[in-house]
């Protein structure tokens, strides 16, 4: 099939990470030649309004009166491909609860459709009551193709006995994140402590996360060790959690805390060392973007670990119980010459195995095979 015009659809415009994949590959598709359209699930404003002047994004306003199994993204998606005759196909960024009714939509007009699944929370059947569980698996198979970017989520993708699923690694602009000779002057433009060591956890704050066992890891904090956290509050009780802890060994002046933001690179160039102890697979693509800054990462022992830090090459999988894992930990944190050493190789490996141009490559052999 020859694909000249794509509508990528914005399944959760309250998600960064959905929004920011979404209006990556609406730019890098752009670039490419075809013809892009954004269907956002925001009511009126979006993040994506004005991504470039070449997308026309549509919204998903309010409608009070649906009939059951309709929402509003799927009644503007039926709208929109009413009213553009020129679309050939559908890309869903997210799959879940909020994709679930735009297969129909497709049916009904025949249109083809791709997904890329954030999470593994998308094969989880257990999130959707009983009676539906049945009807959300015939959705998954609706789409002719689902990416999945880890190993882990295709194997989760695969206890669903799904064929359409194919793998497509996360990709990164490492060219956007190249490091700084001197972080002294972006330090000193976003108010951050100039001479210490900034380790930053970049993840939404909720204990999932582990932000708490990020900052207990880099004790004794202080003028010379310090913490940034950058993300969403997402639970309020567990961040005072963190803040009592850091009164009670007053280390509070030492961690920052910032709210999310939409480009990182700043803030990953302004630090020495990233580190994220919870939700490994859900932020992949920070992971990468923190080593395409030549950081070395700190990551705890999950199912893609060893492959992000490249064998431990670009960093440290901390794993439970292990004193070589903690002592290395240590080392990474206040050995500035052993911390070049794993910094070295991170840019490299990400440009080789998690190019983003490699990436969009697959995407565009899926687009001409639908």
């Amino acid at each position: 099939m020859n694909v000249s015009h794509t509508l990528l659809i914005c399944t959760d415009d309250a998600s960064n990470k959905i929004v920011k994949t979404t209006g990556q590959l609406a730019l890098a598709l752009l670039r490419r030649g075809l013809k892009v359209s954004i269907l956002s699930s925001a009511e009126f404003e979006s993040a994506l309004d004005g991504v470039s002047a070449d997308i026309v994004t549509y919204h998903a306003p309010e409608v009070k009166f649906k009939m059951p199994g309709v929402t509003n993204l799927s009644l503007a998606l039926k709208k929109v491909l009413k009213e553009d005759s020129t679309i050939d196909m559908l890309h869903v960024v997210g799959l879940g609860h909020a994709s679930y009714p735009l297969t129909k939509v497709c049916d009904s007009l025949r249109v083809p459709a791709i997904a890329t699944a954030m999470s593994m929370d998308s094969f989880q059947l257990t999130s959707f009551p009983f009676w539906k569980r049945k009807s959300y698996l015939k959705h998954l198979g609706t789409f002719n193709h689902v990416v999945v970017n880890s190993q882990l989520v295709l194997e989760q993708a695969n206890t669903l006995h799904l064929d359409n699923v194919c793998l497509i690694k996360e990709g990164v602009e490492v060219g956007r994140f190249k490091p700084v000779l001197s972080k002294r002057p972006i330090r000193r433009e976003l108010e951050l402590p100039e001479s210490a060591t900034l380790v930053c956890c970049m993840a939404d704050i909720c204990p999932a996360n582990k932000q708490l066992d990020v900052v207990k890891l880099c004790m004794p904090l202080g003028d010379i060790i310090q913490v940034l956290l950058v993300g969403k509050i997402k639970d309020v009780a567990y961040l005072e959690e963190i803040r009592k802890e850091l009164r009670r060994t007053a280390t509070e002046p030492y961690v920052i805390i910032r709210d999310a933001v939409t480009n990182p690179e700043d803030y990953l160039k302004a630090c020495d060392v990233f580190m994220l102890l919870g939700g490994v697979e859900e932020r992949q693509s920070t992971v990468l973007e923190a080593q395409s800054c030549g950081l070395p990462v700190v990551l705890e022992a999950s199912n893609s670990a060893l492959t992000l830090t490249n064998g431990n090459k670009t960093g440290v999988v901390l794993y439970p119980n292990n004193a070589l894992a903690k002592n290395a930990v240590e080392k990474l944190i206040s050995d500035p010459n052993f911390r070049q050493g794993r910094s070295l190789y991170a840019r490299p490996f990400v440009k080789k195995e998690h190019g983003f141009n490699d990436m969009m490559d697959a995407y565009s052999v899926l687009y001409q095979n639908l």
